[in-house]
């Protein structure tokens, strides 16, 4: 990482598959608690937390062109699945290793956020930011902002947004680095050796000759995209990386595949 970044927040965006694993929250807290030099916030979804409480219901999950169509029935087990189970989970995990964690939505981190299309309902997309007093205010005292992806619009009404495209918007309001943390490495090649950059037209052709794909196919589509909007390197990084206690978030280098067209 240069010198000149490590003032900037890092924004750690996780999953549904690191949410249900306590050992690689314990993981990611271990190693915020060794570099608190640095401002962290968490962005989460729970796609997986979400399906299961519905599926308890009686509700059916239904996706739009890969996105969860989100009814007005059936935002308050969302809403409770995402800001409040989910969350508090994370916080959970985070108190244990000494830290400050705060549970906010994307209203309190000054994202205002609007509905994507009527097919999807109550599935929202960011559409603007305010200046993000609240979270600077945060994470200079010491706190650890534990951001979900449910969002209000100016209406008040709320939204579930799509965790990644929250935490894109949340790093470019605050100038911040994203990493997005998941149960692999980072994006691996044919040998199964981690990739140390990816571009867009190598990511192509690594999806087209089917190395890259599955899940890690979104994750880099989803990377790409951020780094488009934040004009900036992302990172791709497996929460086992973090357990070696010799790595500092200052080498970047160590902790998984950057995707950047810069």
């Amino acid at each position: 990482m240069e010198d000149n970044d490590t003032q900037k927040p890092i924004i750690i965006k996780i999953g549904g598959s690191i949410l249900k694993n306590p050992n690689a929250l314990d993981s990611l807290f271990s190693f915020i608690n060794k570099n608190k030099q640095f401002n962290w916030l968490i962005v989460h979804g729970g796609g997986n937390v979400v399906d299961s409480w519905l599926n308890k219901m009686g509700y059916i999950s239904k996706k739009h062109d890969g996105l969860r169509i989100s009814s007005k029935e059936e935002m308050p087990i969302i809403v409770g699945a995402l800001a409040g189970y989910a969350n508090k989970k994370i916080m959970k995990s985070a108190i244990k290793f000494d830290l400050r964690p705060i549970g906010l939505s994307l209203f309190e981190a000054g994202i205002n956020v609007k509905q994507k299309n009527d097919a999807l309902k109550q599935t929202g997309f960011c559409d603007s930011t305010s200046e993000p007093l609240l979270l600077t205010h945060l994470t200079t005292s010491g706190y650890i902002p534990i951001i979900c992806s449910i969002g209000f619009s100016q209406m008040g009404e709320w939204f579930n947004v799509n965790a990644d495209e929250a935490a894109t918007a949340i790093a470019k309001s605050t100038n911040g680095k994203i990493v997005f943390l998941t149960d692999v490495s980072g994006v691996l090649d044919q040998h199964q050796t981690l990739i140390q950059k990816l571009n867009e037209d190598k990511i192509n052709d690594l999806v087209n000759k089917e190395i890259i794909k599955d899940g890690m196919t979104v994750k880099v589509k989803e990377a790409l995209k951020a780094s488009k909007v934040l004009k900036d390197g992302v990172y791709i990084t497996g929460w086992q990386i973090l357990k070696n206690a010799d790595l500092s978030f200052s080498d970047m280098n160590q902790l998984g595949t950057l995707v950047s067209e810069f």
